[in-house]
């Protein structure tokens, strides 16, 4: 792996966000677990999961325990709030 450091905040934000916005949004809409990480800047990231249904993989709720971090951004939860 590569010591160099990588800022790709400005891409997520422009680029990526809003297609998961639409798509956390019909996940919701059709109760379909899912989970999504980006890498966006060097130690950053953004994790979304919807893994509160009974159709969630036990799998999904395994990788969400592996991937999540003090600092992950967990969109899902900033749109419920709004």
């Amino acid at each position: 792996m590569s010591d160099i450091g990588f800022d790709l905040e400005t891409v997520y934000d422009e680029e990526i966000a809003p297609l998961m916005e639409k798509i956390i949004a019909i996940c919701q809409r059709v109760d379909m677990p899912m989970i999504a990480s980006f890498a966006y800047a060097t130690g950053s990231t953004c994790t979304t999961a919807i893994i509160d249904s009974e159709r969630t993989p036990e799998r999904f709720v395994a990788a969400k325990k592996k991937i999540m971090e003090p600092e992950t951004f967990w969109m899902a939860s900033r749109l419920q709030e709004d």
